[in-house]
């Protein structure tokens, strides 16, 4: 089972963007936990091929302002052949495993981004606001070596952690315990 870190919920998302032009991703404010898994809503155009491939990086600059991705990922999740994804919206999932499973700290901003290597006539779009964005963080691309920022913009995505905290109450000779 997963708990919700942060999100921009679908039902926003009104246009779409190719990840192959450039990466492209969102800023988000972490609760915790063991990161599990990013989902991004947006389809396929075309035939792709290979594997897409997420990206968890730390954040610089002011959140929801001009915030931008700093250094290399954190994170990057395991790869979705990209040629399983609907042709129409939906919800893709991207899985971090091992070493790519991080601590998100508490409170720490982050971004959250998306690339695919292919071709403008086989890939991926990505789903985002553009008309008016109400997001917390705010969006980034890479292109011409450099990230560029937008207010005008959002992404719709889910990041999710592990709930790796499990309840219950048990007696054993009388006595309660907990076990968290």
């Amino acid at each position: 089972m997963t708990i919700l870190v942060d999100s921009y919920g679908w039902i926003n998302g009104d246009t779409g963007a190719s990840t192959v032009a450039a990466e492209r991703g969102q800023s988000f404010t972490a609760n915790g936990g063991i990161l599990d898994n990013i989902q991004f809503y947006g389809y396929k155009v075309g035939s792709p091929t290979g594997n897409i491939v997420a990206y968890i990086y730390a954040h610089t600059g002011t959140f929801g302002v001009d915030g931008k991705p700093m250094g290399s990922p954190l994170a990057t999740s395991d790869g979705v052949n990209s040629a399983e994804v609907s042709e129409s919206f939906g919800l893709q999932t991207f899985a971090f495993s091992g070493a790519n499973k991080i601590h998100l700290i508490s409170g720490n901003k982050y971004f959250v981004t998306l690339q695919m290597f292919g071709d403008l006539e086989n890939n991926i779009y990505m789903g985002m606001d553009g008309s008016s964005p109400t997001a917390d963080g705010n969006y980034a691309y890479f292109a011409g070596g450099n990230w560029i920022t937008s207010n005008t913009t959002a992404v719709c995505f889910y990041v999710y952690k592990d709930d790796t905290t499990t309840t219950g109450v048990s007696t054993i000779t009388g006595i309660s315990t907990i076990t968290l």
